[in-house]
């Protein structure tokens, strides 16, 4: 804005509102602000060698922007990723679909693998429930 250059905080922009802060290199001082219209659509998530997106659940803006690799905290406190794909289950086409789906769930959950960032290795597992 009026050529002034700088930082948006990530926390700052995922809180919402149009006018943000803009600030210095070290994002400590504010030097501005910048008027942000429309939706979010930043891709903040980084990826790993295998094109997978990872992080966590929280920082997504809808459930389209989730990560591939969600950040999980395995049985045993074992910290790691759930693939996305996993977690969700396929989805249902048809109403019978869902409720055949809900009516065969063990009530005790079920468990899924834990990944390392790679998406690949297992280093755990995850209970759903």
């Amino acid at each position: 804005m009026d050529g002034l250059a700088g930082y948006v905080l990530k926390s700052d922009y995922l809180k919402g509102g149009t006018d943000v802060p803009l600030y210095d290199v070290e994002g400590k001082n504010i030097i501005g602000s910048i008027h942000i219209a429309g939706a979010k659509s930043l891709d903040f998530y980084p990826e790993n060698e295998n094109g997978q997106t990872y992080g966590s659940d929280a920082d997504a803006t809808s459930p389209e922007t989730r990560p591939d690799l969600i950040r999980a905290i395995g049985e045993d406190g074992i910290e790691g990723y759930v693939l996305k794909k996993d977690l969700d289950g396929e989805l249902p086409k048809t109403p019978e679909e869902a409720i055949a789906k809900q009516n065969s769930r063990s009530p005790g959950g079920r468990d899924i693998p834990l990944y390392d960032v790679d998406g690949e290795t297992v280093i755990g597992v995850f209970h759903v429930g």
